[in-house]
Parts: structure tokens; sequence; C-alpha cells
């Protein structure tokens, strides 16, 4: 079919390179388009999962070494890459419309498509192995492990809001509608209800580890993990079909020979399944009762094993990497689309270098050689008297007769003075500087000013602060210090900010109403007491 990838077509061999130009390739028929690697990857670093973004036309991939690399589609140039996970290997990455979410065995981290962190959370008391969302929103998480529990991690409250007990540990799961299904290392399917946190249904897959698993509409797919008559652990070649609605096997399920390692259902075709094996071999499959199995398959050249895959939400890409380094991409067109309505990438401002003049001897300061094309004075050690003032003048010392008198109680000094001493004292400080803002340069006064001459300005009486006199005998009168409809706290320390965060407070109406209608039994609650603040406020504002 044109447009999509479906059952048909035939293999391009490709030579493991580190790019390959466009082989063209009809419609309808798949092929191998590009193979290629992680420009400046690090020693024994390889590609281990994948996934298409969401919203843009581009994928990431984690790798071995715990780095994220996202590649723009169709010209796979890379478009961002960060180390996340340093030393750990990315078991998973998901993507929503915020970031990315890269898994670990020791925990997540949430990034945006830059590589900055929003959160990341260590599960000190397990080793989580898969995750998957828990609903469309793509706001909540669900991860499991070697522990017998499942999390449930929401990214906006940034904690664990649920979790659930499992019977065994998880080695893969996938959320879809109502239900969790997972696959236990023992081969079981597990089914359990979000809302209640129970498992509802445990069934026997595999009789060894379940690798995959996928869930579309009602059918449950899984592969796995047997043993042989030498008890030696293989890749079952038989996938299991199981109902949802009645929780039985789909009898005779799918044979695939080379041993399915990982599987997803089509996102165009309900019923086409996509198997990749370990050594790369990947063939269509329709699980309707009655088809008949396709005879094509595809086998990506890889000198390794295949680490991870999966395929565009319009189904006309599909992405393979492997352990060798390398990261293969197949499609029967050469301009893919990954989403039906995509958003433009933001490529970063590219900011041409700036050569600095060069410098050849050691004892000339670095203010001299300024840099090409950058206009400024130069540094600031550099810049002369005129160009900047004092905005704190030093103050004079204290004199050696009133430090002979001064008495330490803890670490402060008293001296008792005389009002004469205060006067002089305090002339003394206003001689300090002047300011001309007319002028705008710094002048000095000279030390023999009389203190008659000395000035003090006043600023008008409105802006004045107001002691306020309480009178326990009598009624206190509001009005004669507050002349308007608005009430407070009356600030009786000198540097106290409590009143102006109160009122900034105070007219923010959604904390406003919130405190009005908190109740709670806790003795020490400061929104409580807010909440009394802001009631008091209200009543107050309506009598003058």
């Amino acid at each position: 079919m044109s447009g999509n990838i479906y059952g048909m077509g035939y293999c391009l061999h490709t030579q493991p390179v580190s790019f390959r130009k466009h082989t063209y390739a009809r419609d309808g028929v798949i092929s191998e388009l590009k193979t290629f690697e992680e420009p400046n990857a690090l020693p024994n670093s390889a590609p281990t999962s994948v996934c298409f973004d969401v919203n843009q036309e581009a994928f990431w991939t984690g790798t071995s070494t715990g780095k994220i690399v996202s590649y723009m589609c169709p010209s796979m140039d890379v478009f961002s890459s960060w180390k996340a996970h340093n030393g750990y290997e990315i078991k998973s990455v998901l993507v929503n419309q915020g970031g990315v979410l890269s898994l670990c065995s020791d925990g997540i981290l949430y990034s945006n498509r830059g590589g900055i962190p929003k959160l990341c959370y260590s599960a000190n008391d397990s080793i989580l192995q898969c995750m998957a969302w828990h609903s469309h929103h793509k706001r909540k998480v669900h991860l499991g492990g070697v522990n017998n529990i499942v999390k449930l991690y929401d990214l906006e409250q940034m904690s664990c809001v649920k979790e659930y007990n499992t019977p065994s540990g998880v080695t893969c799961m996938i959320k879809e509608s109502h239900m969790l299904v997972c696959g236990t290392p023992d081969g079981n399917v597990i089914t359990v209800d979000p809302r209640t946190g129970r498992s509802e249904h445990n069934l026997k897959s595999h009789a060894s580890s379940v690798c995959s698993i996928d869930m579309k509409d009602n059918t449950i797919v899984t592969c796995g993990l047997s043993t042989d008559r030498m008890g030696m652990l293989n890749y079952d070649t038989r996938i299991n079909l199981f109902d949802s609605r009645t929780m039985k096997r789909i009898f005779p399920g799918l044979n695939y020979h080379p041993g399915p390692y990982m599987l997803k259902f089509h996102p165009i075709f309900s019923s086409t399944l996509i198997v990749t094996s370990r050594t790369g071999e990947f063939q269509f499959c329709d699980i309707q009762p009655g088809s008949i199995p396709s005879l094509q398959f595809h086998k990506v050249e890889t000198q390794g094993n295949i680490t991870g895959f999966d395929i565009s939400s319009t189904g006309e890409v599909l992405i393979f990497c492997s352990d060798d380094g390398l990261i293969h991409e197949w499609a029967d067109r050469d301009n893919v689309t990954v989403n039906r309505y995509s958003g433009g990438l933001m490529n970063p401002v590219q900011i041409p270098p700036v050569n600095p003049n060069p410098v050849s001897d050691d004892k000339i300061p670095f203010n001299v050689g300024n840099i090409e094309g950058v206009e400024y004075p130069g540094l600031l050690s550099h810049w002369t008297s005129n160009t900047y003032y004092s905005a704190t003048p030093i103050p004079k010392p204290i004199p050696k007769e009133i430090l002979s008198r001064m008495q330490m109680k803890d670490f402060i000094g008293i001296v008792k003075t005389t009002p004469g001493e205060i006067a002089t004292n305090l002339s003394q400080r206003l001689h300090v500087r002047q300011w001309d803002f007319e002028n705008t340069e710094a002048v000095p006064v000279e030390d023999d000013v009389n203190e008659s001459e000395i000035v003090f300005k006043r600023p008008p009486k409105i802006y004045r602060r107001t002691l306020v006199k309480h009178n326990l005998k009598k009624k206190f009168d509001f009005e004669r210090y507050n002349s308007t409809i608005f009430s407070g706290l009356d600030n009786t320390l000198a540097n106290s900010y409590s009143n102006a965060i109160l009122q900034t407070l105070y007219y923010i109406p959604q904390l406003r109403a919130y405190c009005l209608n908190h109740l709670c039994d806790i003795e020490y609650c400061i929104t409580c007491e807010l909440g009394f603040l802001f009631y008091m406020m209200d009543k107050g504002n309506t009598v003058k």
C-alpha cells in the first residue's frame, strides 16, 4: 500500500558505514534508506532504545553510556544530545509535549528537548526495567522493575502518587484504556486495575521471561523466552495472543521461526503486527484468524544484535538500533513524515566565533587586548575616576574616648553618652559627602563646616512613618491614622516587611479565596493564620 509500511517488499543489503546516500524505493516497497552512527560517540557506546517524537519530525535514542541523542527526519542530522545518566544504560525513552523522559536502572530523568533537566527521581529501593504512560495526557508514568511494586509517578507533582503490588517483578508493560498489562520474569501476563491497584488476572504466557508486550483494541500480544531440551534459554518461536475482554488465549497464535524479540502493532492497520528478532529479521504479520501469513522477511544488515526499534505514528518509517553502534532507517520513500501534524523544530541560534587579538607579552593586562567586534570601555578595573562614583561612603572611625568607655554585652558594644556627644557624632556623619546632581560628580565637603549650617530635610508628611499611640482606656480612633478604607498591620519594627507581604498576598484572588475557605485540625497552621488575617482585612475594609 502506498504511503505506509505493510507486509510486502524485499531487503536491500547495505554496508555498515557512518552515513549512506539515499537509495530510492518504489511506492509500497520497503527498503533500508540510511545507515548511520552517532557522531562523536564515546568508546563502547551503542544505542539501546529508540522512540519517535509525538509533536516534531524527529526521533530520540538512548545509549549504553547514558546519553540521549535526537535526530531530525528525514535528513537524520543531530538536533540535540546530552548526558542524562552518567554510566547507566538507558533502558527506555518516552516523549511527550513537554520533553523527554529517560529510564535507567537507577531512576528516571525528565528534560526538555534542549537537555535542561526538569526533574530527577532516584528509585533507591528498586531496580527499574521498564515504564509506560498512564494515559493519553502523558503526565503520569508507570515504573516497573525487579521488586514486586509498580509505581505511578506524577511529573507535575514530582512525586509517587500510587503503588501497585504485583506477584513478581515486571520486565515490560503497556497501558491501554482501563488496564495496565505487565509481563513478568516467570513468563506470566498480569493485568492491574489502575483505580484500585489490584492484580485482576494472572495468565501463563511463556516458560520463562516475557521480553515484549503490546496491546491494541482488545488484543494483547506477547513474546518471550522458553527452555529447550537441554535446559538452555532460547527465544520462544510462538507469539501468544490474548483477548482482554475474556482474558483467554486466542488459538493458535503466531509462529515466528527466527525467534521474536520485540513486537509492536502497526499504528494505521489495526490487525498488523511488526515482529523483530534479535539478529535483525523482521516481518509484518496479520493476527486475524484465517489470514495468510506473509512470506516476506526483511533483514537489517548489522554485525551485532538489535537493541530497539520503533515505528512512526504515520506508519511511514521504521528505526532500528543495534549494539554495534548503528542506526537503520527503513521506509518506502525518501521524504517521510513522522507525524500528521508536526510542529517545527526550533534550531539553536548559531553565534559566529569571535577571534580575540593576540597578546604576546605576558605582562600586558587583559583589558588592553579588546575582543574584535565588541565595543566597550574596558574592564571595571580599568575605568577612570571620572566614570564612576562611590555609592556608599566609608564611615568615619569612632573617637577613641568613646571606644574607651564601651562595654561589650554579648556581641554588642554599649556606650553611655551625653546629648552633646550624640549631636556631634551626627554632624560628623553628615559631613562625609554631598552629591551634585547637575554636574554628576562627587564633591567632598570640608571638615570645618559650621553645625548651624546643616539643614535637615524631611520627606512630606504623607510619606512619613506614623507612630500609633494606643490608649487602652479609650476607644481607639482608626480614622486618625488611616483615612482610607484599606486595612493592614502596623509595623512596629524598623525594617519589617510583614504588612507589605500581607498586602501582596491579599490581593491575589486565588490565594485569598483558598485561605478564606481553608479548614484543618493542625494546631500551628500558617494557612489558618493567613486566612484569619484575610478575614479581618475583609471586615476592616468595609468599616471606615
